[in-house]
């Protein structure tokens, strides 16, 4: 048996060029099974769908026709506050042209001699009194606590 070292940072024995030789020792061969390969006729092709897509899409779709019928009914309503401006303006000349007619046709003059004929007088001739009215103070209503307790006495009365 050989010596040990005096190196003491090395503890365990070094057998050096002494070690024996692994020899690897070989498996019998066996033959690998292979998978089998599949048939393309019976292969069927899958479609994969996302179903967060389609609800976007449909999504995406009901915006745009909310849109187009909101568009279609803003043109509808312009149409119809075109037409209400132009029968505006046709009301205020007729308008004007009534009034118009309705002023010739009295005479101030005329109104005034009937009226003084019939025992009216100009307001300006008239006396004009003030007359001072003072209104009554308006009566306490009693409040739910008086009310409560008009009935608590009541009942022990």
């Amino acid at each position: 048996m050989a010596s040990k070292p005096d190196v003491r940072y090395i503890n365990r024995y070094v057998a050096g060029t002494a070690a024996p030789k692994l020899v690897p020792q070989t498996a019998p061969q066996k033959k690998p099974r292979l998978p089998k390969p599949r048939t393309r006729a019976k292969q069927e092709l899958l479609l994969r769908i996302d179903p967060v897509a389609i609800v976007g899409i449909v999504v995406a779709v009901v915006l745009l026709v909310l849109m187009i019928v909101g568009l279609t009914r803003l043109n509808t309503r312009q149409e119809e506050l075109s037409a209400n401006v132009q029968y505006l303006e046709q009301l205020q000349g007729e308008n004007a042209e009534l009034k118009d007619l309705y002023e010739a046709g009295y005479d101030l003059e005329e109104i005034e001699r009937i009226a003084l004929a019939l025992g009216m007088v100009p307001k300006d001739t008239l006396v004009h009194e003030k007359i001072q009215v003072t209104t009554p103070a308006p009566v306490e209503q009693p409040s739910r606590w008086e009310n409560f307790w008009d009935f608590v006495t009541g009942l022990f009365a």
